[in-house]
């Protein structure tokens, strides 16, 4: 992060420059796909289905995550009992 007020606006203004550029190189593409495909529905629905993916990605992830989180947390727990607790039987409850 730039801290110094002198080159805060040089850093402002490129990265305002980068998204403006990014922005028409994105709608030039889109209008070279419409007309290339004639179909703006279709269009629009591949782009809808393309923005999801990194959705369903981030939401695999985080449920693969929570599940070796809760594992490790069980294998440690199990540790723990069995270092602290050595005559300890857990009983299953159901």
């Amino acid at each position: 992060m730039i801290t110094d007020p002198g080159r805060r606006h040089d850093h402002i203004t490129a990265v305002v420059l980068a998204a403006l550029v990014g922005l028409a190189g994105i709608g030039a593409q889109l209008r070279a796909v419409l007309l290339a495909t004639g179909h703006p529905v279709l269009t629009g629905l591949a782009l809808a289905t393309l923005a999801l993916v990194p959705v369903a990605a981030r939401h695999a992830a985080r449920a693969i995550r929570e599940r070796r989180e809760n594992a490790a947390d069980a294998l440690a727990a199990a540790a723990w009992r069995a270092r602290h607790m050595p005559d300890h039987h857990r009983t299953e409850v159901a």
